[in-house]
């Protein structure tokens, strides 16, 4: 069995460990294109055609967080259950449907309803990818998955600043969600073609982890901790909440960047999309 795993192995010219890391690559910066830089950037457009105040317009990022927060807990569960390549795949069609909705939307009320979906999508696309990475490299080698998967997120919402404008200046910022929306719901093909949740799957061992002569394909189960013992961790709480004062502070700020330059100081929106992008 360990000889087949190794004809495999070498049959292929790059291991698809690099695959998976390129469609995770491709999904989270997607997805902070849509959560982060389409919010950020067309937000000031939205308000004044909508005709609503800047507090009214936070409602529609309270309804993806919500379903966002209300959800993530539970993808770690799903993702056990059926495993990551499904997860993803599925809620990539709320993530993009949601988002070409909002292009849609004609006021506030549906602004909410479609944002809050969004973040249905949202919430599967941060730890069944994390998860998926973890499983396909070698525990040698997953800082360094890790590392080239995080700029994603960063480039995605950094270059909204500068397409985005150029879109809603020529055309609308409709328009702006719609290209978003279709780019979403193309990961649903992206990802149900080229994610695997095991190398197992494919006669494969963790990129960067040797194969041994006595080595099992499969290795023997580790032990799991129930959530109840996850709960009680001191550690798991540190982490926890370090992480979210960080994405609080950050994301608060970030959000409502674009707009407080374009509406408060009299920014030229073009020049205040750019405050995202540095």
């Amino acid at each position: 069995m360990i000889s087949q795993v190794r004809e495999r192995g070498r049959g292929m010219k790059i291991h698809w460990a690099w695959v998976v890391l390129g469609s995770s690559f491709v999904t989270l910066f997607i997805t902070y294109c849509i959560r982060i830089g389409a919010y950020s950037v067309l937000l000031p457009e939205m308000i004044k055609d909508f005709q609503v105040t800047k507090a009214q317009a936070g409602m529609i990022k309270g309804a993806f967080s919500m379903t966002y927060l209300i959800l993530a807990p539970l993808m770690g569960w799903l993702t056990d259950r059926i495993g990551g390549r499904k997860v993803i795949s599925l809620f990539c069609l709320f993530l993009g449907g949601g988002t070409f909705l909002m292009g849609k939307a004609d006021g506030l009320t549906l602004s909410v309803i479609f944002y809050g979906i969004v973040g249905v999508g949202a919430a599967a696309t941060w730890v069944p990818i994390v998860a998926l990475i973890q499983d396909w490299f070698g525990e040698k080698k997953r800082g360094l998955a890790l590392g080239i998967l995080s700029p994603s997120y960063g480039i995605g919402f950094g270059l909204m600043g500068l397409i985005l404008p150029l879109i809603v200046l020529k055309y609308h910022w409709r328009l702006g969600w719609s290209v978003l929306g279709i780019a979403g719901l193309l990961l649903l093909f992206l990802n149900g073609m080229l994610l695997r949740d095991r190398p197992e799957q494919m006669g494969l061992f963790p990129w960067g982890e040797p194969a041994k002569g006595e080595r099992e394909v499969i290795p023997p189960p580790r032990q799991r901790m129930s959530y109840l013992e996850i709960l009680k961790e001191g550690r798991f709480w540190m982490i926890g909440l370090s992480y979210f004062f960080i994405s609080y502070g950050t994301y608060t700020m970030v959000d409502f960047m674009v707009t407080y330059g374009a509406m408060e100081l009299r920014i030229p929106y073009q020049i205040a999309s750019l405050f995202i992008t540095v």
